[in-house]
């Protein structure tokens, strides 16, 4: 589940051209009870995560061809590589991926 963004507390802010997304947790048990394995999880959504944009540096969407750059803002819901970045464990106990900007894959409307 996508958390909302007053209840994300990471305690980390980005820097360079790097932007902080909160991950979408999936979970541990099929609706009928059945614990699900990761391989069912990737299976289910494939290489690609959605999660929410917590937090961009000043200068994240800044270089390069950004066509939408203005559809991008914080609390939009974001699709990204499964492997892009690095996890952190926030403040709050939540997972967190600081990335390049240019690892974004889409936005969600």
């Amino acid at each position: 589940m996508i958390p909302k963004l007053e209840d994300c507390k990471p305690g980390l802010r980005p820097m360079g051209y790097n932007i902080l997304v909160a991950i979408d947790e999936k979970p541990e048990k099929s609706e009928g009870g059945i614990i699900l394995t990761e391989l069912s999880k990737e299976r289910e959504d494939g290489a690609a995560e959605k999660g929410l944009l917590v937090d961009a540096s000043p200068m994240a969407f800044k270089g390069g061809d950004w066509g939408h750059a203005d559809a991008l803002s914080i609390g939009a819901t974001v699709l990204f590589r499964r492997y892009a970045g690095t996890e952190i464990k926030g403040e709050d106990g939540r997972k967190y991926r600081i990335m390049n900007d240019e690892e974004l894959r889409g936005v969600y409307q």
